[in-house]
């Protein structure tokens, strides 16, 4: 995958160079691959792991009371409601995080490549409420993309609550 990437812009026409931001390119080489590299394959053995017990989980209570099947069909339905509304806005949230750390990583780059013209110009305090304010707006992406996740994982354990009250009103 980064032999591709790094072949499709290394063969990419100069108004595309021109076009994106040095920082965005340069987030898609470190901190997209990274998360190809690493947290594809734990993800992947999660999801894996967790389909397993919830399957188990499902086929054990269902021997054990039949009658759950009322239970968890609804519940089941619920949480596809949940993930729906979820999905299409994480991955919005995910892709405006992504988007505003490129401006970051550009302007580190003009900083570490022009502290002569910036001095000269006397620059320094508006490069850095530059700086401040690029930093304000990813950390706003961050935290919307965070209190999304948050908003997810506070409903899927209500959902696994439900079940478990359910068995144990059940199984007495």
């Amino acid at each position: 995958m980064h032999d591709k990437m790094l072949r499709s812009v290394l063969m990419a026409p100069v108004r595309f160079l021109d076009s994106t931001p040095v920082g965005r390119i340069i987030q898609r080489f470190s901190r997209d691959i990274e998360s190809v590299d690493l947290y594809l394959q734990w993800s992947f053995v999660s999801v894996v792991s967790c389909i397993l017990q919830v399957i188990v989980s499902v086929f054990l209570i269902l021997a054990l009371v039949p009658k759950m099947i009322f239970v968890i069909v609804p519940v089941l339905y619920a949480y596809y409601i949940i993930q729906k509304n979820y999905r299409i806005p994480a991955r919005e949230a995910k892709r405006f995080d992504s988007i505003s750390r490129s401006p970051r990583y550009s302007h580190f780059k003009e900083a570490l490549q022009g502290p002569v013209v910036i001095r000269s110009y006397s620059k320094e305090n508006w490069f850095i409420e530059s700086f401040l304010d690029k930093l304000e707006q990813s950390q706003r992406m961050f935290y919307s993309n965070y209190m999304l996740n948050r908003w997810f994982s506070s409903r899927i354990p209500f959902l696994g609550g439900i079940i478990s009250m359910a068995t144990a009103i059940g199984v007495t």
